[in-house]
């Protein structure tokens, strides 16, 4: 059960909490709609008119194009929200159990695949756009600044990048939870963003996480050709700054 609450969990600290009003504008829409949906024991989702407009402007690609230094915490408050906005959908209790089971948590995957696919792979997309931003953040920082906690920050940063290939590579690896679609389009996400993702890690990390997807290469055959670039991408890729402070 672990492993399913786990996925893609991102873990961000270091900086203040920002609001855009935009986008928190649409968190209050989603939220209301899923307010007056749960009666009918469903949630927003891509098949509704108004829970697809509020699910594509949760997830526009606009939100990578604008990512900036000057609003980090601001656009890490947005990844955040999406955090929990994935979380909701995992944790559906239409009838307010006091405790979710393994069975339940299936249950919501399922009624909400295509929702939480969504939703996951924009937020890979979206932490791998925002890593070279907080890489500069932290490189940029005056000497006397570069605490432990800062570099506990950063460390912070590399498990949500391992938690990533994690997730993904569990709901793979696992028979019957995903449909095909939905696995080749989570392993197309981490495909694309490895190049980006992979030099921000310590070597230690992309060592785990090529062991890991070594291991699913061995169980799912047919993903062989992009795990294999996926391999190759990490073992390629350079150590920017948050490597190398968290590779001493």
């Amino acid at each position: 059960m672990k492993l399913i609450i786990g996925l893609i969990l991102i873990f961000t600290c270091c900086f203040a909490s920002a609001i855009n009003q935009s986008y928190e504008n649409t968190l209050t829409q989603f939220y209301e709609l899923a307010k007056k949906l749960e009666e009918k024991k469903t949630l927003p989702t891509l098949d509704m008119v108004e829970g697809k407009k509020i699910l594509n402007q949760l997830t526009d690609p606009m939100l990578l194009v604008s990512l900036s230094k000057n609003k980090l915490s601001e656009d890490i408050n947005i990844m955040e929200n999406l955090k929990n906005v994935y979380a909701y959908y995992l944790s559906f209790n239409p009838e307010k159990k006091a405790r979710l089971s393994l069975i339940d948590l299936t249950r919501n995957i399922k009624q909400f695949e295509p929702e939480i696919i969504l939703i996951t792979s924009f937020n890979i997309e979206y932490f791998s756009a925002l890593l070279p931003i907080i890489n500069e953040f932290y490189e940029q920082l005056p000497e006397a600044e570069k605490t432990d906690i800062r570099l506990s920050g950063a460390k912070q940063m590399q498990l949500g990048i391992l938690q990533s290939y994690t997730g993904v590579l569990m709901w793979v690896s696992t028979p019957d939870c995903l449909s095909d679609h939905s696995k080749q389009q989570l392993i197309s996400t981490i495909e694309k963003t490895t190049k980006n993702s992979a030099r921000f890690l310590s070597e230690k990390k992309k060592k785990e996480i090529i062991s890991l997807v070594e291991i699913v290469v061995a169980k799912q055959p047919k993903y062989n050709s992009q795990f294999t670039n996926i391999i190759k991408m990490i073992e390629e890729s350079p150590c920017e700054y948050l490597c190398q402070v968290t590779s001493e």
